[in-house]
């Protein structure tokens, strides 16, 4: 994998270059070769971030606590004044404001002002649509923004007669041009069966009687809105995880979210051979006309699931850069020895593969790919599991294939051995991995304690640096 290197530490590395043979034996035997590759890793990771306690584990063999589970059942809504609610009281309850997030803020964070600017920006200048979002079966679903709240708006599309198509601008209060009837489900189908109808969320203003609601055993997958002018049900949506920067927030401190923007798309019947009038065509995967966030509960019963956690990992193309994305992914070991695989991420160029699967989300290149907007399943049955001996989480083979002027064997599997520099890492679920060329510690600036183990993995990982600067030296070819 080639890679520019970051200034700083990680170019005090480039000391560590190979050591050069003094035969032809040398020269190409792979197994001399990869082992040098791996010491000068490991010289080079010790040089950055001290040496690594003996008994460091690097997160792996953590029992789960929590799950953000996989579901194709419909589900049931839950509304803060029902009992079932989580964090439900009667003293919340009747305070006055548990009609608002900030009524529960203890249990889901509010929208921030500048939160809900910020993301409605990015699906402004971010157009696609997405064909599922993010499978959760029970999570909180929030109002970020809506843009069809106002009737002295309008809002562009187009009005057919016999003669050919103009356009025209349509006021919300003449044509009830509004989105409302939030439907969720596994599937694209706004049957009763088959969906799960959320009444009481509403885009309009008017109309939105809660801001919060909570989906239990449902999915989170797919998402339709009615729009009222023209009858129908329309699935137009996009579903992306942002890192919204901490200027958007009191604390300073970024969060990642789970965002669903939806796009307004209306048509009108034909009538006595005029086609119908059309608003939305040319913003059609525009998808910041209502947007919400999905919230995981991270609700599980712990029996189900062994361990969990997300895996960070260095394919060692280049030492010293330490960013910990060359793959990630989310891995669940169930007690049945079943294993599931959430693939997040490839910033990585040389080809890799996990639990023998080839990775195959993004496009390699010499730059790498680390946009998370794709993702790839794996499922590994029990049988499987057990006769390939993948009891836990560490033993998920993590496979690099190399070019053979590399002089090496072309499958180096990652390690992470205990109290030796590792070229993987299992932290928390929830944990968002650095941009390409961004040293972990640079992100995480508790990493280097993390690795002497003078902070527990789960401080080292929630102190985020808000925002960080990449350092990457400019290519000059």
């Amino acid at each position: 994998m080639k890679k520019y290197l970051m200034m700083g530490a990680a170019a005090l590395t480039m000391g560590f270059a190979f050591v050069s043979c003094s035969s032809d034996d040398e020269i190409y035997n792979p197994k001399a070769k990869s082992e040098q590759l791996a010491k000068n890793y490991a010289e080079a990771f010790v040089q950055q971030f001290g040496q690594p306690a003996a008994n460091q584990t690097w997160g792996f063999g953590q029992a789960a606590k929590s799950r953000m589970t996989r579901s194709n059942n419909k589900g049931e809504v839950i509304k803060p004044d029902e009992t079932s609610f989580p964090g439900y009281s009667d003293d919340r309850c009747h305070s006055g404001n548990y009609r608002t997030p900030e009524g529960y803020a203890d249990i889901v964070a509010p929208i921030t002002d500048k939160e809900a600017k910020w993301v409605q920006n990015w699906f402004t200048q971010n157009p696609g649509l997405s064909d599922e979002g993010v499978d959760f079966d029970d999570f909180f679903v929030q109002q970020v923004t809506n843009n069809l709240a106002t009737d002295n708006d309008t809002k562009a599309g187009y009005h057919w007669t016999n003669e050919g198509r103009t356009e025209t601008e349509y006021e919300y209060k003449d044509f009830k041009v509004k989105m409302d009837q939030l439907r969720i489900g596994p599937v694209r189908d706004a049957s009763d069966d088959k969906t799960l109808h959320l009444k009481d969320f509403n885009s309009t203003n008017g109309f939105n009687a809660w801001n919060l609601l909570y989906i239990k055993g449902g999915s989170s997958k797919q998402f339709a809105y009615y729009a009222s002018w023209g009858s129908q049900w329309q699935w137009l949506f996009r579903c992306e995880r942002l890192t919204v920067p901490g200027s958007c927030f009191k604390d300073g401190k970024a969060r990642v979210g789970y965002y669903v923007g939806l796009s307004y798309y209306c048509k009108k019947d034909e009538v006595a051979g005029v086609k119908g009038d059309v608003i939305g065509e040319e913003e059609k995967e525009v998808c910041n006309d209502w947007i919400l966030k999905i919230v995981p509960a991270n609700v599980v019963d712990e029996d189900q699931i062994k361990e969990q956690g997300r895996i960070f990992c260095e394919d060692l193309g280049t030492i010293g850069d330490f960013d910990f994305n060359d793959v990630v992914f989310d891995a669940y070991l169930y007690e049945s020895g079943k294993i599931e695989i959430d693939v997040l991420a490839a910033g990585g160029t040389l080809p890799i593969a996990v639990a023998g699967e080839d990775i195959t989300i993004g496009k390699m290149s010499n730059t790498g790919v680390n946009n998370g907007r794709e993702t790839q399943h794996i499922s590994i049955s029990a049988e499987d599991a057990a006769k390939n001996r993948w009891t836990s989480l560490i033993s998920i083979p993590i496979v690099v294939t190399r070019d053979i002027t590399d002089a090496i064997d072309g499958s180096v599997e990652l390690t992470a051995e205990k109290g030796k520099a590792p070229q993987k890492i299992c932290v928390p679920l929830t944990t968002d991995w650095v941009d390409e060329y961004v040293n972990i510690n640079t992100a995480y600036p508790d990493f280097a304690k993390w690795v002497k183990k003078e902070v527990t993995r789960e401080d080292c990982f929630a102190n985020k640096v808000a925002e960080y600067v990449d350092l990457i030296l400019q290519n000059n070819d």
